[in-house]
């Protein structure tokens, strides 16, 4: 048990999981959670070629979801659906050293944790609404894909520190690894929603949605040994210079796995002081779903560990402007603040079920700037759309002293500071075009950064 303990501590075998909501725990600290930045996305081709900025204008049938005040200004039954292409890239700790000076001996050369950027794109059906106009306001019924997120990534494992410098006799320095790991990574959360606007008065409208969503989320963990011929305890030289991704040095698999369902809402408010300007809105309760995780150890029947624990999907409030200087303008600002910390309240470690403390996330503000351009007199009138927004880091991160120690604590703190790394903000710029048809809108948008690119098109149909 002791050799089994100090070869646990020496390769650093750090299981974490990731979302936590009080009271309950969160998300835990497993590595595949170190990678993803989960975007909850507002939905519809026209608003996305606008930068995302819909809160303030929100008078299309999307509105059920982002502003569902604004499905009042609707004056005919539409139908819309949109699909969606969408390359997610992913940032993880690869290999590169955390503490001290590199020992020059096998992978064991680089200073600093080097952070590697994986791909994976997924292509999906996102949303689908009808919207029905009555006397005094109107109703929809739509779905929506909050998120439909993929990711798979591999590491080399990371040096942190150096523990001693060798036998005495010119044998190689022992260190401390986080073992290699590969990941797989899938997330969809759907969301059924029923919607109403009504006028409050001649320029206000309010709105509210009930949201019935379905989570699925499956993350699969493979941790690899670095002991080339299996003894039992990897010697220095093995932890400086082996990594292995064969089935026969696979040492642990860790999973998340869950399906479940939960209610949320949405409330919102759109004024409307003349024909030129627009205020709105919205408050969003993100659900809760749980599901369950596991830390098992190969050739071993029962798992190491295994509990359950919480994804929470971020609360969000949101203020928007739409400005209309022409007929053939409009222009919209949204400011909105996703409530991220929510999702790692209580990160919970997947190899024991204790709480760890120095995993976070942050509260994020995002700033978003979209514009229209209509051809009103063409035969055909078209949009030509653009937009930019900011968004904030929001990957889970380390959040603590990381310092060169031989204290048990502080070693497993140092290796999550080497996998949960701090990653940067990022820039989106957005483009869009639309048609409109006597009976059919046909609008396609561009949103491409640093860290996602999407591709939606979406097809809308009108009936008087």
């Amino acid at each position: 048990m002791k050799r089994h303990l100090e070869r646990s501590v020496l390769a650093v075998a750090v299981s974490s999981c990731l979302l936590a909501s009080m009271p309950a725990l969160a998300i835990t600290n497993v590595e595949a959670n170190a990678g993803p930045q989960f975007n909850f996305v507002n939905p519809g081709a026209r608003s996305l070629g606008m930068g995302g900025a819909f809160i303030g204008l929100a008078d299309d049938s999307t509105a059920a979801y982002t502003n569902p005040a604004g499905l009042g200004q609707l004056s005919r039954k539409e139908f819309v659906a949109e699909g969606r292409y969408t390359e997610f890239s992913t940032l993880s700790a690869n290999n590169g050293r955390l503490l001290g000076t590199p020992t020059g001996i096998g992978q064991d050369t680089v200073a600093g944790v080097q952070i590697q950027d994986t791909s994976r794109d997924v292509t999906n059906l996102s949303f689908l609404a009808f919207a029905l106009p009555l006397e005094h306001g109107t109703l929809a019924f739509y779905r929506h894909e909050l998120a439909n997120f993929g990711a798979d990534f591999a590491s080399n494992g990371p040096f942190v520190q150096t523990l001693n410098a060798g036998d005495g006799e010119g044998g190689p320095p022992r260190v401390q690894r986080v073992l290699p790991t590969i990941n797989d990574i899938r997330l969809k959360i759907a969301d059924y929603g029923f919607a109403g606007s009504w006028h409050a008065g001649d320029k206000v409208m309010l709105g509210a949605s009930l949201n019935f969503y379905h989570f699925d989320f499956d993350t699969l963990t493979r941790r690899y040994d670095v002991d080339a011929d299996h003894s039992g305890s990897a010697s220095a030289l093995e932890l400086l210079t082996v990594t292995d991704f064969s089935d026969s040095a696979l040492r642990d698999i860790l999973t998340q796995k869950g399906s479940d369902n939960a209610f949320g809402f949405n409330l919102g408010a759109l004024w409307q002081p003349n024909d030129r300007w627009s205020f709105g809105a919205v408050y969003r309760k993100g659900p809760e779903f749980d599901y369950d995780y596991a830390n098992a150890r190969v050739g071993i029947a029962t798992p190491l560990f295994e509990g359950t624990t919480t994804f929470k999907v971020p609360d969000m409030w949101g203020f928007g402007l739409g400005y209309r200087p022409s007929d053939s303008w409009r222009i919209s600002f949204d400011l909105a603040r996703v409530m991220y910390s929510q999702h790692s309240d209580h990160v919970v470690s997947q190899g024991n079920g204790a709480e760890i403390t120095y995993l976070k996330l942050r509260d994020t503000t995002e700033a978003r700037l979209g514009a229209e351009y209509t051809a009103i007199d063409a035969k055909h009138p078209y949009n030509i759309r653009f937009g930019a927004w900011r968004e904030p880091a929001h990957q889970m991160f380390f959040d603590g002293i990381a310092e060169e120690s031989l204290d048990l604590d502080q070693r497993f703190a140092n290796a999550h500071a080497a996998i949960f790394a701090k990653s940067g903000d990022a820039m989106h710029f957005t483009a869009g075009y639309g048609v409109v048809f006597n009976k059919f809108q046909l609008d396609t948008a561009l949103d491409i950064s640093q860290r996602v690119t999407v591709f939606s098109i979406s097809l809308g149909y009108y009936l008087k």
